[in-house]
């Protein structure tokens, strides 16, 4: 992995608004790249990231129309994983809407860097999605 710069520390606090208050170094890699056929991804996106939000033990409930996404409900084979869905109160604001990539940002070796599409409309913003979860839309132009 030597095209990845660890760092050990944040020096500005514009680095941590950029990530959403995120306090962990790791957050904040600087990777390398040899090839010049590349642009970044934020120059793709036709808005900012949402970032997902915890809701707490208490939010969790078995009868619930409320589903809260979390970083197992993201496959391997890009889909959405289904069967082991956190059922919960309405007290998430951050919810994916169809097409939008769903990234695994936190979580053990086995899960981080994951990606699928969310496949629903979500317009009753039944979905809401955890910290440990990004979303993403990419810009169908370009």
């Amino acid at each position: 992995m030597n095209y990845i710069i660890p760092i050990s520390s944040i020096n500005k606090f514009s680095e941590k608004i950029i990530s959403e208050y995120s306090l962990s170094a790791k957050d904040y890699r600087k990777l390398l790249f040899i090839n010049t056929n590349w642009i970044k991804l934020k120059n793709l996106l036709e808005e900012k990231p949402k970032f997902g939000k915890e809701i707490g033990s208490d939010s969790y409930m078995a009868k619930s129309k409320y589903r809260f996404l979390k970083t197992v409900n993201i496959s391997n084979s890009f889909l959405l994983e289904e069967t082991n869905i956190e059922y919960c109160s309405p007290r998430n604001n951050i919810f994916p809407k169809r097409n939008e990539i769903l990234i695994v940002k936190d979580g053990a070796a086995n899960g981080l860097g994951e990606t699928c599409i969310y496949p629903y409309e979500n317009r009753d913003n039944l979905d809401s999605i955890s910290a440990g979860i990004i979303s993403i839309k990419v810009n169908e132009n370009k």
